[in-house]
């Protein structure tokens, strides 16, 4: 699937200062008109944390009778006890063009919004859809925002995560973070690790080369929460084949991953810390992840990226700082 069919189904997140909750906004075309907007998108895949509230947003267009009505819009909960919507409001949207405001007398663009709360506890999915009933040509006309959401919820659990499953292997949504846990959203970056080494790494005290005369991660230095490891080479191998696109997460670059069912992973560009000189670079448009095999001593390999694509998984010196992602352990 090419990058720009891919980019349809990642949610953009956009994250306002000062505000208590989460905007989420996607955006549809009317083929008949000029909106500029995307072409209507796929499904968006969201992991949203308990006892918070989101504030989900659409934008859509349709042709109206001007003046024969208001339309009426709504939002649905596939699973209110996973995503109860707790509100939701609907408005017209105004052009002001030289602090002029024009209104479009065939062409109404609404802009949709819904408050959800997820409640402690929940996990699963819930789908998001609203439907926006107006007048047309005489006729009432009920039409479903094209796409949907997928909310995932989680409660922040450190050590416990559902996963998602891509191409037969259960990934971890989030980064480790200290040894042990996860972090707390799968934007956070989490700690840096020298390969073979489950002592999060800050930049002091390198090793300049990591010695290490094991080929593989052991179990005992595995950094991931229990029930999870460091992937093996070809598992790194078999996620840069997955459908993949470099797109923000609230405001944070990385690559998304598409699984079974259009589940997402995301994986932040969280930079590196030098073997050479301890020092963090490119974060931010930059990211590397250990797999469990070494080449050697010296090197092991590890699957890096950035906006330009996906690096083939290779080898790098053991004493680098980068980031892990944990696989399931199989029982």
């Amino acid at each position: 699937m090419q990058k720009t069919t891919l980019y349809k189904k990642i949610f953009r997140l956009l994250l306002f200062p000062g505000l208590a909750v989460t905007l989420f906004a996607f955006c549809t075309k009317d083929n008949r008109n000029n909106t500029g907007f995307p072409e209507p998108p796929g499904i968006y895949g969201y992991t949203l944390a308990v006892d918070e509230k989101y504030t989900f947003g659409t934008i859509t267009t349709v042709e109206s009778d001007f003046g024969a009505g208001i339309p009426v819009v709504y939002w649905e909960s596939s699973n209110p006890a996973v995503a109860a919507i707790l509100d939701y409001t609907a408005k017209s949207d105004t052009v002001k063009r030289n602090n002029t405001v024009f209104i479009d007398t065939t062409t109404v663009m609404f802009e949709i919004t819904a408050v959800v709360n997820v409640e402690t506890g929940n996990s699963g999915s819930a789908e998001l859809t609203a439907t926006v009933t107006y007048t047309k040509k005489g006729q009432n006309v009920s039409r479903k925002i094209p796409g949907r959401l997928i909310v995932l919820a989680h409660n922040h659990n450190s050590t416990h995560d559902d996963g998602v499953v891509i191409n037969g292997v259960k990934w971890a949504t989030r980064n480790v973070n200290t040894s042990g846990s996860f972090t707390a959203r799968p934007e956070d970056p989490g700690l840096f690790y020298q390969w073979g080494n489950k002592v999060d790494w800050n930049g002091q005290n390198a090793i300049i080369p990591w010695r290490n005369d094991s080929t593989t991660w052991e179990n005992p230095n595995d950094p991931c929460p229990k029930g999870w490891r460091i992937p093996a080479r070809e598992e790194l191998q078999s996620l840069a084949r997955a459908e993949n696109v470099w797109q923000p997460r609230n405001g944070v670059n990385g690559y998304w991953f598409v699984g079974d069912s259009d589940s997402l992973i995301f994986l932040p560009a969280a930079g590196y810390r030098s073997h050479s000189d301890s020092w963090l670079y490119l974060a931010g448009t930059y990211g590397n992840y250990w797999s469990n095999a070494a080449d050697s001593t010296n090197t092991a390999y590890s699957l890096g990226f950035g906006s330009s694509g996906i690096l083939p998984v290779e080898k790098y010196n053991a004493g680098y700082g980068f980031s892990c992602r944990c696989v399931e352990e199989s029982e």
